[in-house]
């Protein structure tokens, strides 16, 4: 990579807004014990590269994350160390991270980054619990006589005795599948995924402390990401892959620290860098909703700062219950029902023989009687409601059409008699 005076911010100058930083990006350009494809000491390069690609303002959240504060470090002097100095000078950048307070964010090179990164997590963290998103297991003992080689980095997670959830699993070894059933591992496989609804609402049920969450890029399918050392086919969706981040970092553990590795930069491939980034201030949009903004379009994590509970001057929800009237009603997706079952207390085979409806793969709430079945003089679910819901009335649509705005407002009573359209874009790009 460049050198400690000439390297590139993630965001590139927008985020240099003179703001106390809350989110520190490090780059560890870590190759050394790389399997097949190459490059992946190119991963923090080619994904600092591409964010300033991205838009600021999130078109989920609607909201500019960047003014949460984000400074990105030099990278680590990797190159020629021993994989046994590269663990030690990560787990000392990431540590200095968390005694300054920070949020770390770690740009891989390859997978064995995560485990030196976990531990100094684990130091500060004592419940510390690791979701890796990957399409291997990573649990080999050693791998070409290297007990640090990037096959082996959630046996070592597994040594220091952090327990772990392994999500988009779908290439192993016998030895390490011997050890899923020995151990009584219950990886979330792709199969399992796909088979189960609630796989999503089980994983956060095994989860008892703070989430450190190393995503290997591989755990996303390679039409979104074929920029990879190892890509399997069969992964991850963008959904599922933004459904699980948003349900770590507003579960009741909190998500304390992420990694991405495993980007192998290709020529024609640059969007896989680009996605890559995406998916990093999409997840630090999660877990820093700017409290100005109006909407966010699945509800902040304090749910005080939600729309329908804004003390903002141009809209105010009165809980009227004219958005829970109809025949159609919202689609969940994972998260929501992850969210519906644990507010509720009921298992989501439960939860959906009883409320919801199947349409093919699409999951609904039941309407009765010209409303959804959820409401009774008011929303009874309200702190679990879908994100769609949460979204309403304030519909990112409305941003664009001045007659659906219109129309929105003058059925809604929450809204400033009189609000016009531009008032209410001005308002919403303020947020």
């Amino acid at each position: 990579m460049k050198s400690k005076n000439d390297y590139p911010r993630f965001l590139g100058a927008e985020s240099d807004l003179g703001l106390v930083p809350q989110v520190a990006i490090l780059s560890a350009p870590l190759a050394a014990t790389v399997s097949w494809g190459g490059g992946t000491q190119q991963g923090p390069l080619a994904i600092l590269q591409a964010s300033p690609a991205l838009e600021v303002f999130d078109d989920e959240l609607l909201q500019e994350t960047v003014r949460a504060g984000i400074v990105t470090r030099p990278p680590l002097p990797l190159a020629d160390c021993r994989p046994e100095d590269a663990c030690r000078l990560i787990k000392e950048a990431v540590a200095r991270e968390l005694e300054a307070g920070l949020f770390p964010v770690l740009l891989g090179g390859e997978h064995t980054v995560s485990g030196p990164a976990a531990a100094a997590m684990r130091e500060r963290y004592p419940d510390l619990h690791v979701v890796q998103v990957d399409a291997h297991l990573d649990l080999r003992d050693s791998y070409d006589g290297n007990k640090l080689s990037h096959a082996c980095v959630m046996r070592r997670i597994d040594d220091l005795e952090i327990p772990f959830s392994q999500v988009g699993i779908r290439s192993f070894s016998a030895e390490e599948w011997q050890l899923v059933r020995e151990r009584r591992l219950r990886p979330f496989t792709m199969a399992r995924i796909r088979e189960q609804a609630d796989w999503l609402a089980q994983l956060l049920a095994e989860i008892k402390g703070p989430v450190y969450l190393t995503i290997d890029l591989d755990g996303l399918d390679p039409a979104i990401i074929p920029a990879t050392g190892t890509p399997e086919p069969g992964g991850l969706s963008w959904w599922e892959l933004i459904a699980l981040i948003r349900a770590l970092a507003r579960g009741p553990q909190g998500l304390v620290g992420l990694d991405v590795v495993e980007l192998a930069p290709r020529p024609g491939l640059e969007y896989a860098a680009f996605t890559a980034a995406k998916v990093i201030y999409r997840t630090l949009g999660y877990l820093f909703p700017q409290s100005e903004s109006v909407a966010s379009a699945t509800g902040p994590a304090d749910p005080a700062s939600t729309a329908e509970h804004s003390a903002d001057p141009f809209y105010d929800c009165r809980r009227c219950g004219y958005c829970c009237q109809g025949e159609t009603t919202v689609s969940l997706d994972a998260a929501d029902l992850a969210r519906m079952s644990a507010h509720l207390g009921l298992h989501a085979d439960e939860l959906i023989a009883r409320f919801l409806r199947r349409s093919g793969k699409v999951i609904q709430m039941q309407t009765v009687d010209g409303h959804c079945i959820f409401y009774d003089n008011g929303c009874t679910i309200h702190e679990g409601k879908p994100w769609r819901c949460r979204q309403w009335p304030l519909h990112p649509s409305m941003l664009a059409d001045a007659s659906n705005f219109e129309t929105i407002r003058d059925s809604c009573p929450g809204f400033k008699t009189g609000l016009t359209h531009e008032e209410f874009r001005a308002a919403m790009k303020r947020g």
